[in-house]
Formats: C-alpha cells, structure tokens, sequence
C-alpha cells in the first residue's frame, strides 16, 4: 500500500512542469501577427517583426507606439486518466482564467534604419486549485486530495535595428533579455475515513528563475507581389541561472511512521530555448488582400532543470519539429480590415517517467479599425492541443487536451 501512495504522489507533482515552453506561438503575439496565425516572417507591415523577422521592420514608416494583450484568456487541461491505482483511472481537469499584456513596442524610422524597442510577453500560464478521488486500497477507502498552484512565463525585453540594403533587401537584428519564471507548489495528502490513524501527506515547492539572453537575425526581399523572409533565432545564453527546491513527506502507513525534508535553496536552476529557423512568404494578391504564410523548424533541446541536483528526475527533452502558421489580411474598407489565420504546431515533451505527444491546432480572428493615426485591434483565438502521454511508471497511456482560448485586443499609434 505505502509503495503504490509514493508512486501516485510523484507523478501528480510531475505532470504539471512545463506546460507551455515546448509549444511556442500557442499565445497571441504581435500586432497584426496575432490575428494572422502568429504569422509575419514575410513582411506584413507592422510592429510584431521584431520578434518574427526584424528585417521586416523596414516596412513601417514614421514612429509608432503599439500594444496588445490578451484581455481573457481561459485555459484548459485534462488527463484522462493521469494516474491508474487498483485498476482505477483517476481523471483529472484544471481549469483557470488570466488576462495577459503580450505586448509593448515603439519603433523609429531614421533614413535607411528602422530601430524598436519592444517588451514581450510570449508566453504565460497559471492554475490554482483543487482535486479529490476516492480510491479503494486493500481493505480500506482511501481520500486522495491535491492542492496545486503553478505559474509559468516568459518576459523578454529586446532592442532591434534593421536597415534597407537596395534592391528590395532588408537585414535586422534584436537581441533580446529574458526572464523565465516558474513556480509549482503542490499539496497531496491520502487519508482513510475507516482508519484516521493512518496517514500520508507530502508538500513539494519548485521554483526556477534564470536570466538570458538570445538574438533573431532575419533577411527580407520585397518584390512587387511577393515578399520572401528568413529568420533565426538562436538558441539562449545563460547569465544567471537560478531555482530552489523544497519537498516533505510524512506517512503512518501499517503502523510504521516516516518522514523526509528535503531544501534546496541555491540551485542552478535553468530554461533553454532551443534555436528557430522560419521562413515565410507574404502574397499580395490583389490591392485589398494579403496572404502570408510560415514554415518554422524548432530544435531539439535537452538539458536538466537543476543541473546536477536529482539529474535523473528533472530531465527535460523537447523533440525537433515543425509547424505551419497561415494568415490573411482582407480591406473590407479604408477604415476596416478583416484579419483570419491557423496554426499547426506538433510538440514532443520527454521528461523522467513519461512522454508526451500533442498536435496543436489554432484559429485566429478578429477586426482592425483604421483611422490617420490610430489603429485598433479586436479578435478572438482558440488553441486545441490532444494526443497521448506514455507514463512508464505505471506502464500506460493516459490521453491528454489543452484548450486556450480567449479575447485579443491591440492598438498601434503612428506618429
């Protein structure tokens, strides 16, 4: 009985850990890229290149000032089941509702140079609540409850520069500063109502924080119909890295009462984004229509959490993939633009004891309102991601789903 509660507990404080870095581009960023798929490698006229191609700012004329966010955002996730004890499934579900600011850039034009600032928030998750099964061990009814709270972000801050070299060729350059944080703190506890002498409670609290810093370097060429970008992103340098650890459990199982405290304060916590190599192209296909689309190649990254702190327990092993981002931008009218995109972005995440594949599939729509100085984003976005993680602890598979979806708002004003 002791065996099979230790088992449970360790994969419910697992499942939760890095929900969002393996799967980029699931949270709307950028001006019109955010209502386009999260597409804008070719070139489509705004703020948002300096994070998919900063040779495309030389696209914009004039100073301007843009922000967006993601007014509501509800975020989804299930496992059906996440753990199996006695033959039965425990299914699990946490649902929760935030509202992100995902962006901030002002950028300048000065003769052939186009330089920006920008402030980023790419990506960002929180969960706070509560679940509780009854399981029956043995002779006994058994009461599993977990208390859970995690959070998970990334903010970057970056300068960008980008210049015309002639002949329809760009170059541009950002090189950005990021501070990750994520924060897991979880309280399991297994009480039996036939026999409140026994007992089995554990608390775990992790936390990484590290500071970096990576570049995107991107090439443009602008021709009369069609534009053709490149971007790299390369992989990030560590500056600080930083995280702590905390863990007790106490069992009165059979009779026999034990307890362990481990605390782990300075530990060389770390997050590594892997490198990026996208290509996109935009089409203008008529004078009120633009279509744009990305191919994007994300590395593998495999690296430990907390270097050599339980090596073997915080592994972390995203697969190379690909993904598929497509958008359209449709004038409706001089003041009214139509903005429509998807996405399609598989992910592998391989941490210790299980193994996750999803699909992602994302929709993007939403309105531009266009006045001489002002321009005024409304859209709505939705992010489905299903497939099957393999848990080896227990020998199984359990079909997991995220669902984000939410509310798009942004404004650009030209000065």
């Amino acid at each position: 009985m002791r065996t099979i509660l230790l088992v449970c507990f360790w994969i419910l404080g697992l499942h939760a850990f890095s929900q969002s870095n393996y799967n980029p581009n699931i949270i709307p960023l950028g001006d019109k890229e955010a209502l386009m798929g999260n597409t804008g490698t070719g070139g489509i006229g705004s703020t948002g290149a300096v994070y998919y191609n900063p040779a495309a700012l030389t696209m914009l004329d004039g100073n301007s000032f843009s922000l967006s966010a993601s007014a509501y955002m509800r975020y989804k996730f299930t496992a059906d089941p996440i753990d199996v004890i006695n033959g039965q499934d425990l299914l699990y579900e946490a649902v929760d509702y935030q509202s992100i600011p995902s962006s901030v850039v002002i950028a300048k034009k000065k003769g052939d140079w186009n330089i920006a600032l920008s402030l980023l928030i790419p990506q960002d998750f929180l969960y706070e609540g509560q679940t509780t099964w009854n399981v029956p061990i043995d002779t006994y009814q058994s009461k599993f409850k977990i208390l859970q709270n995690f959070k998970e972000n990334l903010f970057l801050a970056g300068l960008s520069a980008a210049h015309k070299l002639g002949n329809g060729y760009s170059i541009g350059l950002t090189m950005y500063g990021t501070a990750y944080a994520y924060t897991s703190i979880s309280d399991i506890s297994a009480t039996f109502p036939d026999d409140p002498s026994l007992l089995s409670v554990s608390t775990s609290r992790t936390r990484v924080h590290p500071f970096d810093i990576f570049f995107i370097a991107g090439v443009l060429k602008e021709m009369e119909k069609w534009n053709i970008g490149l971007s790299v992103t390369t992989p990030n340098i560590n500056i600080w890295k930083a995280g702590s650890y905390y863990e007790y459990n106490f069992s009165n199982l059979g009779g026999t009462s034990e307890s362990s405290v481990v605390d782990e304060q300075d530990l060389d916590g770390q997050f590594k984004y892997p490198m990026e190599i996208r290509l996109g192209t935009v089409y203008r296909a008529s004078e009120r229509t633009l279509l744009a689309m990305d191919l994007t190649y994300r590395s593998e990254s495999d690296y430990h959490i907390f270097g050599d702190f339980r090596p073997d327990e915080f592994a972390i092993d995203t697969r190379g993939q690909f993904r598929v981002n497509a958008g359209l931008e449709f004038d409706t009218s001089e003041k009214l633009n139509y903005l429509i995109g998807g996405s399609y972005n598989p992910s592998t995440l391989v941490e210790t004891g299980s193994e996750a594949s999803q699909v992602f599939i994302g929709g993007y729509t939403g309105l531009k309102l266009i006045t001489k100085y002002l321009e005024t984003s409304i859209g709505f976005f939705y992010n489905r991601g299903s497939g099957e993680a393999h848990l080896e602890i227990v020998n199984g598979d359990s079909k997991q789903s995220y669902e984000i979806m939410g509310f798009f708002l942004g404004s650009n004003y030209k000065f």
